[in-house]
């Protein structure tokens, strides 16, 4: 089960200060919408339906939200508590990610050191 849920394209960017998703739903006004967020999870709604909703990778201020509507797109302001970078919006992209490298090293180690055994280092000078 996937942990980010849009019904439409989305894209999202950063400052230092705020976060920004833009849903792609074009004919909406800010009337239309409202945004949640209880303190894990965002949520986009237009007319009683759910466009959106992602377990965010950080906090934010949930009284700083801006909900701005265009004649193409949704985008969603939110202001980071810490000034931090994000890797990613939301939690589950970021547990896509491999955190430490998957190589065994001992193998790797023991093929070098088989390398350096079979190798003949007279043959390297040859006259």
């Amino acid at each position: 089960m996937t942990n980010i849920h849009c019904q439409t394209k989305y894209d999202w960017y950063q400052t230092e200060e705020f976060v920004f998703i833009a849903i792609r739903q074009k004919g909406l006004s800010s009337a239309d919408c409202s945004v949640a967020y209880d303190g894990y999870n965002l949520t986009v709604s237009a007319h009683d339906q759910v466009i959106f909703s992602a377990p965010l990778c950080h906090p934010i201020n949930k009284e700083s939200i801006t909900l701005t509507c265009t004649p193409s797109k949704i985008e969603v302001k939110l202001k980071k508590i810490t000034g931090e970078r994000w890797a990613s919006l939301s939690v589950e992209e970021e547990e896509k990610r491999p955190s430490v490298s998957t190589k065994n090293w001992n193998v790797i180690e023991k093929e070098a050191e088989n390398e350096e055994d079979s190798s003949d280092v007279q043959s390297l000078f040859h006259v």
